[in-house]
């Protein structure tokens, strides 16, 4: 499935590194957002990802796509989920990597994101943009 991400910084990069590396070819990242108006394409790892446009470019969108709010700051995700909540377009899958060790029983809301190497045992429940690396 196609994914935007959101953000240009470390998060991004580095998640980015990992859903192109991680084999299981459920995601296609077919660019970011960044409301700094970074106009330009982002190498990671020998991997293009190209900038289509600011939070405008999402908020006006009226189809569907799957949005990934690659940001380490808790506070700052949480603003950008207000500001996007408003498209009802705006899809937030939660991303779980292959690698990641993760009991089947596991209960998560939506926009979450559990990286590689990432350990999580039996009767869990997580909320919703939880971001664990």
């Amino acid at each position: 499935m196609d994914i935007v991400m959101v953000g240009s910084a470390g998060c991004m990069r580095e998640l980015s590194w990992q859903i192109l590396e991680d084999n299981s070819n459920q995601w296609n990242i077919v660019g970011y957002v960044d409301v700094t108006g970074e106009n330009g394409e982002i190498e990671v790892a020998g991997y293009t990802i190209p900038y289509i446009g600011d939070d405008n470019y999402l908020l006006s969108l009226d189809k569907d796509v799957n949005v990934v709010i690659s940001v380490g700051n808790p506070y700052l995700r949480k603003q950008i989920y207000r500001k996007y909540k408003i498209n009802k377009h705006i899809k937030f899958p939660s991303i779980i990597l292959k690698s990641a060790n993760v009991c089947k029983d596991l209960i998560f809301g939506e926009g979450c994101i559990i990286t590689m190497g990432a350990v999580i045992s039996t009767n869990v429940s997580i909320g919703d943009f939880v971001f664990m690396n």
